[in-house]
């Protein structure tokens, strides 16, 4: 009986990771990120960007669209 239990919770398919993709864009414009989980969007964030955010580089605009896109 104990292999068996064993077994059950070793092999179970809800104790695998959850496989998700995070896809960022981002423009002097705005900013936006989808988040697929086998291939399929799940959820969506966009925001057109401040002033302030407008002066940022491209390297800070994409990286502050994957942190917003992981916040939400």
């Amino acid at each position: 009986m104990f292999t068996l239990i064993k077994g059950k919770l070793t092999s179970a398919p809800i104790l695998a990771l959850p496989d998700f993709e995070v896809d960022c864009d981002a423009s002097f414009v705005g900013i936006g990120a989808v988040l697929s989980q086998e291939g399929r969007p799940i959820a969506y964030f966009n925001e057109k960007l401040s002033d302030a955010r407008l002066r940022y580089s491209a390297y800070e605009v994409e990286f502050y669209a994957l942190v917003q896109a992981l916040k939400y």
